[in-house]
């Protein structure tokens, strides 16, 4: 049987059919292209509400889950939350920014060139082993947990982690940007959502004030290429000494992850060169990289320390 493309109205509709779930699409498009994803699909544009970005109760901000990527870095209204904007407008390409959406990043699979391949069978297509463990494996993770080493691919989610933001599911709980991800040790999937669930946006809390933030990726071109690592920084700074920091990484694990061992070493302290270089030797303490993503554990350093300097 051919597939079918439903177009429902309301989120309602949505949740109770069966299919795969598009927005931008250009993840979906990918994987079809690829033989990769098969069956129904359900394009969730036609539903109203998703594309706003519009002032929370709380003083925060809420952003639907069909607003652009390009929006989300060049908005006005999300000035108040410059990782996010900075994290946001370093992805991909203008194009693919404009045409991706903020459920699309965070919920899109990873870019495994294994599992973008249907010659092989991995552990996300049900079998056996991983075959990038004992082939090409330079994108992928330090944080080795066994089984999948293909991280995941949300630099949104990234920046998302420092901000605490609230994620909104349509047919199922809200939960935080961690609990959307779990530990991802089932390598079939990239979140932690259910069939049926559907992201309806994020709420972000207030902004903070004189927050200095960036975001750097180590790549290996110039441009529309996936990082190496990536790190979105944020401080406040009160009277030369660091009151505030949030620090999270992607592109070295399963999930996009915060590192609050970084935070507390930064915490309380001047911003001097070599307490942002020990904070910074702390972000891959725990790693144990594959033999061919060792070069990324002094990637994931040197980032962060870049980061970092700009914020300060």
């Amino acid at each position: 049987m051919s597939a079918r493309l439903h177009r429902p109205d309301s989120l309602a509709a949505a949740t109770a059919l069966t299919g795969e779930f598009r927005a931008g699409g250009s993840d979906v498009q990918e994987r079809r292209r690829s033989g990769r994803s098969t069956g129904d699909l359900v394009d969730l544009t036609g539903i109203a509400g998703l594309s706003a970005i519009e002032p929370a109760a709380d003083g925060g901000v809420r952003i639907g889950a069909l607003v652009s990527v390009h929006r989300i870095a060049t908005d006005p209204a999300l000035g108040g939350y410059p990782a996010l904007q900075r994290s946001a407008g370093a992805l991909a390409t203008p194009q693919l920014r404009r045409q991706g959406t903020l459920g699309g990043n965070l919920a899109q699979q990873v870019r495994c060139t294994y599992f973008r391949n249907e010659l092989f069978d991995c552990l996300r297509t049900g079998g056996a082993r991983c075959p990038a463990r004992d082939g090409w494996h330079g994108m992928h993770v330090i944080f080795d947990n066994g089984g999948c080493v293909a991280p995941h691919a949300s630099t949104v989610a990234v920046a998302l982690l420092t901000y605490d933001a609230v994620v909104h599911v349509a047919g199922g709980a809200d939960r935080t940007v961690a609990q959307l991800y779990g530990d991802l040790l089932d390598p079939r999937h990239d979140h932690a959502l259910a069939e049926g669930e559907i992201i309806t946006g994020i709420t972000l809390p207030p902004p903070t004030a004189g927050e200095r933030a960036h975001y750097m990726r180590a790549i290996s071109r110039a441009r529309a290429e996936w990082p190496l690592v990536e790190v979105t920084a944020r401080l406040v700074l009160t009277d030369g000494v660091i009151t505030t920091a949030r620090v999270a990484v992607g592109g070295v694990a399963r999930m996009p992850m915060a590192l609050p061992d970084v935070d507390s070493a930064l915490i309380g302290n001047e911003p001097t060169a070599g307490l942002l270089l020990e904070a910074a030797s702390r972000a891959a303490a725990d790693a144990n990289p594959l033999p061919g993503t060792r070069c990324k554990v002094p990637l994931l350093r040197n980032a962060l320390v870049d980061a970092l300097e700009h914020c300060v």
